[in-house]
């Protein structure tokens, strides 16, 4: 029998060996513990760092104003479409056409007469006049300048043009300026004496082209020359900062009826007007004894004049 004398190196040895496998244990698991450290270390470094790179970032500043959709329809039909519709087809589209709202304005205000004479302005947000800056630019004033005198009162610049009134200042009384000058699609002057001018020109002289000062509203109303004058504003640009765009069409009739001619024409113009991002937010008709007439297509009672309102909503 073994005493414990003799059992003593034994446990000696059994003990050290149990402590050996502990310390060896308790080194692996410090040495994995210190790696998972180190490898929550990193990920929190780089989570830092993808956080300071976020909120470094510039803030992308909003474009002011609606863009302008690539695949907006245009609700005119090509001239090869339109040429195939009748008479009757033409005089329909246009009549509802006009009607028509392509764009709300939630704010319209009466500048001058309520009845002829007058003109309605958006005062909308978006398209509301600055009193310090704004421009306008007014075509046809006759004996009636109620508009331009509203305007003015507001606190815009305001130029008044036309040539029929001989020696009579218009503009005296309000703080105006009046040109004994027309709008027109040349410059030149007519058979009656009177200097025409296109918009371009007109603008150029008084030193607000588009590249140095934008015009807040264009109004035209001078009895049949709209058409052309229009049409040689859009081709040389010189609408391309207008806001605002109210204008009298005057429609030239044979026997109670607009010819297909002026029709087209008039189409090919509104066309060329919602291409450059004019839209119809209000139309007056207008009432005047001359201008009503039973239409023969349709007997309805039509009016040869329209006082067009429009917004240009792509800018």
């Amino acid at each position: 029998m073994m005493s414990n004398s003799d059992c003593l190196p034994v446990r000696y040895v059994v003990i050290a060996f149990l402590g050996i496998v502990f310390c060896l244990s308790v080194y692996k698991m410090g040495e994995n513990h210190g790696s998972l450290l180190t490898s929550i270390g990193k990920e929190e470094t780089r989570e830092t760092k993808s956080t300071t790179f976020t909120q470094g970032l510039p803030k992308v500043k909003e474009t002011p104003g609606p863009k302008k959709k690539k695949d907006e329809p245009i609700p005119i039909p090509d001239d090869s479409v339109l040429a195939k519709m009748s008479v009757k087809e033409l005089s329909d589209f246009y009549h509802g056409y006009i009607h028509g709202t392509q764009v709300l304005c939630s704010r319209r205000v009466r500048m001058g007469h309520t009845g002829d004479g007058g003109w309605d302005v958006c005062e909308e947000q978006k398209y509301k006049f600055d009193p310090k800056s704004c421009l306008v630019y007014s075509f046809g004033l006759s004996t009636d300048v109620t508009f331009d005198d509203a305007i003015q009162k507001f606190g815009c610049e305001v130029h008044g043009y036309d040539p029929s009134l001989g020696d009579t200042d218009p503009s005296k009384g309000y703080s105006f300026h009046f040109h004994k000058v027309g709008i027109g699609s040349t410059n030149t002057k007519n058979g009656q004496g009177w200097i025409l001018q296109t918009l371009g020109k007109t603008r150029e002289e008084n030193g607000h082209s588009p590249s140095k000062r934008r015009v807040d509203m264009v109004k035209m109303d001078v009895e049949g020359a709209e058409l052309e004058s229009l049409k040689k504003a859009v081709a040389e640009g010189s609408l391309d900062d207008v806001r605002q765009l109210a204008w009298e069409i005057h429609m030239k009739t044979s026997n109670g009826d607009p010819r297909k001619d002026f029709l087209l024409q008039v189409f090919k113009l509104l066309r060329d007007l919602w291409l450059k991002g004019f839209r119809l937010f209000h139309t007056n008709r207008n009432v005047a004894k001359g201008n009503l007439y039973t239409s023969t297509l349709d007997k309805k009672y039509r009016t040869s004049c329209y006082e067009i309102h429009m917004l240009r909503v792509h800018y």
